[in-house]
């Protein structure tokens, strides 16, 4: 519990250095942790939303720090209400903490309980209340206090306010200046500890994954503590400080299985294109993830130290990079309660892009790791459960090397994935004829020969595929689809494209040389049987780029549903494609009876919209340049109507770890408070405005004797002025088929009083059988209508505080610390207070005053 004196002997200077410090104080605390801030002058009540102790993680400090920064000074002070209200908290929660893990969430630390109260003094002892509700069944004092005494040269006595805490086995503490804050706040530490050393034991603590600020990524601290023992080998009850390890995220994710092939992996077999693994502490926080965002960022990443995050564990949950479902929650339990097991079941997953949400039957494989916090997870859909790993020697193995050579290829371009495959490919850095060289004739102990007869046996079975298809009179420019280029794309990291002309510079070819990189590949794979169309993406600012007239069709080849060896497509031309399918609306093939399009008419606008809402061809000539576009942007008013229809499913979640502009706040030319002084201090103006500019003077003169020259803004809140952006949170959106895609009919309607009814604009939909399109027919907006234009986004948008704020959250299931509790030591020495104070004289002070001004006024 933090108390904060507010009374209106805090005013100015004495207040700012307590919000620092309370600021300071809150940074010193971890997710095992909980907390509650209160103000109190006459009569205590709480600072921000919580109206119990919450966790210490990121985003509820953050919001206490908010709130502490508008506290105002004004009235009397009454140690003894404040402290009543802080035992009635602690008593309140003692009850939730003492509850079965079942009804608690085993929410609360329930081992050391502390009081610190930030006040510039006071005589007030509060005995009576201490005495009365400050002692456990065996008599001991079951909350420590601490007192902080703010203030450089207050005139309000302090003894009452420190034998409060030397009382109840505190500490006593003075923070003179701003610069004294980061150290002093950290008094309370020491206290704590003494319990511990005088146990002698000694636990080994894993902290919270941090950013490394010498650009190592996100990492964990394995600690343990080192106790002072005098000459004898006796023990004292010092706390000397810790010895540890630094553990990178990076480290940690080379112990569990990989993505792609790699020859110096742990494990030998990878686990797919679409799998990864992910690990979890006991406070269910992300370590390990590929939605954790800051993983390597830092001095030598250039773009994410673009993102503007600062230096705080991520402290983002599992359930907030995932899709959260009832099977999630229940899955993330038995991770914290150290379980090993194995889930199936049918969930979201959102594509790399960000832009689509694919349901699949995903495995879930999970276990503890011994002797820490963590526990680490395999997640893997169905078509990554089963791998095909041939044996290729002897004769086949020249095959298939020379399927593989470029030198060897007829019209087409081979690419070979930039996989570790060898020793000599370490980096994702190699050209394809690279990687061939360190294959053409393979060190099995020095590469991953399970990946590398994958990769022949890929080169084996696609090396007549491309000839047979180059044969084909389709492929020769007969096809009504107007098939520019094909491709195959396998498991094992090969791809083929034909013509040779359709990768024609090194730049298209790297772009492509990773099939597993690729969203022609890697969507395909959850939709069996279903050609999957895409063009690029469109972001309303116009495409430059030719590519914008092709369209990609893939489709995955599945076996038995459960393994898919390769995805095979095609580049369209874009406009013999519309040629196609127009006049196909006009056969009766649509299941729409009388709709129908024509090219380049404003009679009716139809569109082949994508799974997730994009366009991925019109007839309407006005819109041509937004094909690729979300659709809601180029007509938000009948694609709400069709989400509202259920044509299409809405899909919201946030992201806790994006970044937003940094906007700095404009200074405001009013008064900061609406504190009134009384009577007695109007009548003493002139001592008040001498010992206000006597405080601002000394604090300036504490800092430059003791702790050299230190800007208030150094040790406030970190700001974002440092960075181009903060830390935000964003609120994603995506959309997928609902269950009325595959025929449906409605009207977009007009409310506006002015607008005549004949400007309701009817649509008609149907889902194109075995692809991922949907036929949309709707009638053009009515140039009379008054109906304002509206917008639907799909690009993530900065959520609202309503909607994300930390007030209305359900603290979700986690699990204590199992280390032992050592929250009281009968030796525990009575030392309470540091026995050295810094004072500066006031004469001292008032004379380097005067000597500033006459220095000032000589020099005109």
């Amino acid at each position: 519990m933090i108390l904060i004196d507010t009374s209106g002997s805090t005013y100015g200077m004495t207040l700012e250095v307590i919000k620092v410090s309370v600021s300071k104080a809150l940074d010193t605390l971890g997710n095992d942790d909980y907390v509650m801030v209160a103000e109190f002058n006459q009569e205590a009540t709480i600072v921000g939303c919580f109206e119990t102790f919450v966790q210490a993680n990121l985003r509820n400090k953050q919001l206490l720090k908010d709130h502490v920064q508008n506290l105002n000074a004004s009235g009397q002070v009454s140690f003894d209400n404040a402290l009543s209200f802080a035992f009635k908290h602690f008593e309140d929660f003692k009850v939730t903490e003492d509850k079965d893990a079942k009804d608690n969430n085993n929410q609360g630390a329930n081992c050391i309980r502390a009081i610190m109260i930030f006040t510039d003094g006071g005589r007030e002892m509060a005995r009576e209340t201490l005495e009365e509700r400050n002692k456990d069944e065996n008599g001991n004092r079951w909350v420590r206090i601490f007192v902080y005494n703010v203030g450089t040269d207050s005139m309000v006595p302090s003894d009452g306010v420190k034998s409060m805490a030397c009382e109840n086995d505190g500490f006593f503490s003075n923070i003179r200046s701003f610069g004294a804050v980061r150290l002093t706040t950290l008094d309370y530490v020491p206290v704590l500890s003494r319990p511990m050393v005088l146990s002698d034991e000694k636990n080994f603590q894993w902290s919270d994954i941090y950013l490394d600020a010498l650009g190592l990524g996100m990492m964990t601290t394995l600690t343990q503590p080192v106790y002072s023992k005098t000459k004898n080998g006796s023990l004292t009850e010092e706390l000397l400080g810790v010895v540890g390890t630094d553990i990178t995220t990076k480290n940690m994710a080379e112990t569990v299985p990989q993505r792609k092939p790699s020859y110096n992996a742990i494990f030998n077999r990878p686990i797919g294109p679409e799998g990864y693994a992910f690990g979890i502490n006991r406070n269910g926080y992300i370590l390990l993830h590929p939605r954790l965002k800051a993983e390597f960022g830092g001095l030598g990443d250039v773009e994410n130290q673009t993102l503007g995050y600062l230096s705080d564990p991520p402290n983002v949950d599992f359930l907030e990079v995932e899709f959260e479902d009832d099977q999630k929650i229940q899955l993330r339990k038995q991770m914290i309660d150290g379980k090993t097991g194995s889930e199936t079941f049918s969930t979201f997953v959102m594509s790399s892009d960000e832009r689509y949400v694919e349901e699949v039957d995903m495995t879930y494989s999970f276990t503890f790791i011994n002797k820490t916090t963590f526990s680490v997870a395999l997640a893997q859909p169905f078509f990554d459960l089963v791998q095909f790993a041939p044996i290729i020697t002897g004769t086949e193995q020249r095959r298939a090397n020379t399927a593989l050579s470029p030198e060897h290829q007829k019209e087409h371009v081979v690419l070979i994935a930039p996989w570790s495959f060898c020793e000599s490919l370490k980096a994702e850095t190699n050209d394809t004829s690279q990687v061939y060289q360190a294959i053409d004739d393979p060190d099995v102990n020095s590469c991953d020969m399970e990946a590398i007869n994958k990769l022949w046996g890929d080169a084996l079975t696609t090396s007549d595929w491309v000839e047979n298809i180059t044969r084909n009179e389709a492929y020769n420019g007969s096809s009504p689809l107007g098939i520019r280029s094909i491709f195959v794309a396998t498991q094992g990291g090969l791809s083929r494209f034909a013509p040779e002309s359709s990768l024609d510079t090194e730049e298209a070819q790297r772009a492509k040389q990773d099939p597993w990189e690729q969203n022609y590949y890697r969507r395909p794979l959850y939709k069996p049987d279903t050609y999957i169309f895409s063009v690029p993406y469109n972001d309303g600012q116009g495409l430059n780029n030719e590519s914008v007239l092709d369209i990609t069709a893939s489709k995955a080849i599945h076996i038995n549903r459960k393994w898919s060896p390769a995805v095979v497509g095609a580049i369209l031309n874009a406009q013999t494609f519309e040629e196609f399918w127009l006049p196909k609306t006009m056969q009766g093939e649509n299941g729409l009876d009388g709709a129908y399009c024509f090219q380049n008419t404003s009679a009716q606008h139809c569109y082949l919209l994508d799974d997730g809402g994009f366009i991925i061809s019109t007839s309407a000539e006005d819109v041509k340049s937004d094909v690729g576009r979300f659709f809601g942007e180029v007509d938000g008013r009948v694609m709400q109507s069709l989400v509202n229809n259920n044509v299409y499913a809405k899909h919201t979640s946030f992201d806790f770890q994006a970044a937003c502009p940094f906007i700095a706040e404009t200074a405001s030319p009013g008064i900061r408070s609406a504190f009134v002084p009384s009577f007695s201090y109007l009548a003493n103006l002139w001592w008040w405005m001498f010992s206000a500019m006597w405080n601002m003077v000394t604090h300036t003169m504490y800092d430059l004797i003791v702790f050299g020259i230190t800007e208030p803004s150094i040790v406030t809140a970190q700001t974002a002025a440092e960075g181009k952006n903060v830390s935000c949170i964003m609120t994603q959106t995506q959309y997928a088929f609902g269950e009325s895609a595959v025929n449906m009919t409605g009207i977009e309607t007009c409310s506006h009083r002015n607008s005549p009814k004949e400007c309701d604009r009817r649509w008609f939909s149907a889902q194109v059988s075995k692809t991922n399109l949907l036929l949309l027919f709707v009638n053009p907006r009515c140039p009379t209508s008054e109906c304002a234009k509206i917008t639907v986004r799909q690009v993530p948008q900065e959520a609202s505080a309503q909607e994300t704020n930390p007030c209305f959250v359900t603290p979700r299931y986690r699990r204590r610390p199992p280390e032992n509790c050592y929250d009281y030591n009968p030796n525990e020495s009575s030392i309470c207070s540091k026995g050295v104070s810094v004072t500066i004289p006031r004469s001292f002070t008032v004379t380097l005053l005067l000597l500033g001004l006459a220095s000032r006024y000589l020099s005109y």
